[in-house]
């Protein structure tokens, strides 16, 4: 089942000139219409009782779809979405986010809100569970990597931007790790802030014997390209599905 009842389809007619009078029409080849470009949707949910909007964009790859729910420091899910859109539909995945997480939310209240939404996402779409990922920069990528790792039952693994140790160290997550079959796809940026603390993850993370690679780019602290996010999707679609 797709999101269909979201999408807005446009039918344009088209229609020849007038016939010349006496003469027989020419037969006129079939009209091949544009291929329509990948959109976004706005998905209506609700998390307990309180009315949510979710971007959500859905490929036209038939069958299960991976999936990876998108954390932004700001809030911005057209955003977040948008980035990702072109590697996704490339490669065949969900890629989703909502604007009630963004930086100064709480860990709970993140949580909540994220698998909230993938609820009402797996009631709509045929999610493949074995490969349903979470991904952010900043501090988005913190979220992302706690949820991922405090709710490993979930979720396959993360792609983390940009992000600090913060979350890691508060919460105690390398003794709270429950399955080691997870893969974690860093990225960092040459002279970006974080990029000492997103060595210092990729160590804590290999440490717990998790699937990890680090990789980093130039520039300062920016979160992947859209180019960049299809290396990512590379990475992980040849990382093991949970079975």
């Amino acid at each position: 089942m797709s999101l269909r009842a979201l999408r807005v389809v446009c039918a344009v007619a088209v229609t020849g000139g007038a016939a010349v009078a006496g003469a027989a029409e020419p037969a006129r080849p079939a009209s091949t219409p544009p291929a329509r470009a990948p959109q976004t949707q706005v998905l209506t949910y609700e998390v307990g009782g309180a009315r949510r909007q979710a971007v959500v964009f859905v490929p036209s790859k038939p069958g299960p779809k991976p999936l990876v729910l998108l954390f932004d420091p700001n809030g911005n899910a057209q955003g977040a979405v948008n980035t990702w859109m072109p590697a996704a539909n490339r490669a065949g995945w969900v890629a989703a986010s909502t604007p009630q997480v963004r930086n100064g939310t709480s860990d709970a209240d993140d949580a909540r809100e994220m698998l909230g939404l993938l609820v009402a996402l797996k009631q709509l779409l045929p999610v493949d569970g074995r490969r349903i990922y979470t991904g952010g920069s900043s501090g988005g990528g913190c979220g992302a990597y706690l949820l991922a790792l405090t709710r490993s039952d979930v979720f396959a693994g993360a792609f983390v931007q940009v992000a600090h140790m913060g979350s890691w160290r508060e919460h105690r997550l390398a003794s709270r790790i429950s399955r080691f079959d997870q893969g974690y796809y860093l990225f960092t940026r040459s002279n970006d802030f974080n990029r000492q603390a997103m060595r210092q993850l990729a160590s804590a993370l290999e440490s717990a014997r998790l699937e990890v690679t680090l990789v980093e780019q130039p520039g300062g602290h920016q979160g992947m390209t859209a180019e960049e996010v299809a290396a990512a999707l590379d990475w992980m679609q040849r990382h093991p599905a949970r079975q």
